[in-house]
């Protein structure tokens, strides 16, 4: 331990001893008193815990674990990502607690007992901390209240960034509105943070301040609506990343500066990664549906799914996912370097589905992620449709043609495994749907992108399953079979269209140009 101030120091210490040293303010712990997202902020060890206007209120003897989702400090990758040399534990306790310190994983313990009230302050040199993660545990010798703790680093280096958020919407203010509410306070409290709003349904007012810009877009999807927010802070160069969101998340706003200190004090060889922010369930918040994913050459497979943050071994599991080849952070809540977009391109025209897992694959770099960087969101299969899976099968045919590992046997595995699969769960509809959406992949990108994306949605949506299952399933199994033997011819027309379309920003404006909405 390299510094300590903890017996009943004056008001101000915090700032006093910070003031010393070059230190930055990562992020401060947050409570909640939403019953069912509780114990991912706090865990009331005894007696009676609550948390009102941002603090926690303990009665006497009372004790609370704070190594939680969103309140504990991630020491391996902090370690692994990041230039950090000292981590500064402060905060202000009005009343008098007990303290403990300590680290869980492999080599935890306990690493520091003090008694304090008023502020406190905790300094360790990041290299001799042992586990995957820290956390506190606090008993009240009194009735107390935890005012504010506050997790702060010392840097090799650091660079102060700006970040905005591009979200793509369609028709959906209700969702759409709060968020870009909460973002809004958000950026008023650190200006470091804007936000850019693409409507492609143009039902939004447009507006353009400093904190939010809300832009029309004809409807090309998500990666139409994604895409056009890069080409548009490509434009105007006013950021350094850019946070891909869903419009209908519901965000904890502290995950914003989780991530905002991780990547001021990036290694250099972290620099062109990109950030993945977990997906917890809406339904059951503590539940994580997924941390990160990556395509296994067949299918989709997520990794941490079901997994209870809530449990501490749990979270010691979820810092230690391995890397896995065709890794990907899905969109729902991606951070991404602006300055990778003209070295790899643009994303796919996919309309939806697979955008995300196709441009983290070509990143080809390693995913960052971290507790305490998720957000809550709808699952899935609640939107599920037959016009959006016929989308999810033209394109995982697609991902075939990118994703490394994959090749015709692979592809023929993944058109007869869904075949079965169909047949198992007798969705004849789906089949059929399966059957039109090989039909459109097989002729490639040309041909796709020849029917503006809006006109091409109409007549998905048309799509009902109609006509004969064994038909369809014969059609499928041709299909197949042709495949086979035209694969090289297919992979080659897929590639050549991403390296001489999409490299550069001339192929999405004439291509967003020919919908509804001129740019």
């Amino acid at each position: 331990m390299a510094h300590d101030e903890s017996s009943n120091p004056a008001e101000g210490c915090v700032l006093n001893f910070l003031g010393e040293f070059s230190v930055h303010r990562l992020y401060d712990m947050v409570f909640t008193n939403q019953k069912e997202k509780q114990k991912l902020y706090y865990k009331a060890i005894s007696l009676e815990v609550n948390a009102q206007q941002g603090m926690l209120f303990l009665s006497k003897e009372a004790s609370v674990d704070l190594l939680t989702y969103f309140n504990c400090f991630s020491i391996i990758k902090w370690k692994q990502y990041t230039t950090l040399k000292e981590l500064i534990i402060a905060g202000e306790i009005a009343g008098k607690a007990e303290i403990k310190i300590f680290t869980a994983g492999k080599g935890g313990k306990t690493i520091d007992i003090f008694k304090t009230e008023g502020v406190f302050v905790k300094s360790f040199k990041i290299k001799d901390l042992s586990g995957e993660l820290l956390g506190l545990e606090i008993k009240a010798t009194t009735d107390c209240c935890i005012k504010e703790i506050s997790y702060n680093g010392e840097f090799e280096s650091w660079r102060n960034l700006k970040i905005r958020a591009v979200i793509c919407t369609y028709k959906r203010e209700k969702y759409v509105n709060a968020t870009i509410k909460k973002l809004s306070d958000f950026s008023h409290e650190f200006p470091w943070f804007s936000s850019l709003v693409v409507d492609n349904g143009s039902t939004l007012p447009t507006c353009n301040t400093e904190i939010v810009k809300i832009i029309h877009n004809p409807n090309y999807g998500g990666s139409g609506g994604f895409t056009r927010g890069l080409m548009e802070e490509l434009r105007s160069n006013s950021s350094d990343y850019v946070l891909l969101m869903d419009d209908d998340i519901d965000l904890e706003p502290a995950v914003l500066n989780h991530m905002y200190g991780l990547l001021c004090g990036i290694k250099e060889e972290y620099k062109e990664s990109f950030l993945s922010g977990a997906m917890l369930r809406m339904q059951t918040p503590v539940i994580q549906h997924e941390n990160t994913a990556y395509w296994g050459k067949i299918r989709l497979h997520s990794l941490g799914s079901g997994w209870d943050l809530s449990k501490q071994d749990t979270l010691v599991k979820n810092e230690q996912i391995p890397d896995r080849e065709n890794h990907y952070g899905a969109w729902w809540f991606c951070c991404i370097p602006l300055t990778r977009v003209p070295q790899i391109g643009y994303p796919l025209p996919v309309f939806i589905k697979g955008d995300d897992i196709e441009y983290g694959i070509r990143n080809n770099r390693k995913i960052i992620h971290m507790n305490g960087i998720g957000i809550w969101h709808e699952a899935f299969e609640n939107k599920q449709s037959l016009w959006v899976d016929y989308y999810a099968y033209r394109n995982f045919f697609i991902m075939n043609q990118y994703a490394k590992g994959c090749n015709r046997w692979t592809l023929l595995a993944m058109i007869c495994g869904r075949l079965t699969v169909h047949f198992i769960k007798r969705h004849f509809k789906e089949t059929k749907i399966f059957n039109i959406a090989l039909r459109d992949a097989m002729q490639g990108f040309d041909r796709l992108t020849a029917v503006p994306a809006e006109k091409q949605l109409e007549q998905v949506r048309a799509l009902q399953g109609d006509g004969s299952y064994i038909a369809a399933v014969f059609s499928i199994l041709w299909k197949a079979f042709k495949c086979m033997f035209l694969y090289e011819k297919i992979k080659k027309d897929y590639l050549a269209f991403r390296q001489e379309k999409l490299m550069d920003a001339v192929f999405w404006r004439e291509y967003l140009k020919n919908g509804k909405y001129t740019l």
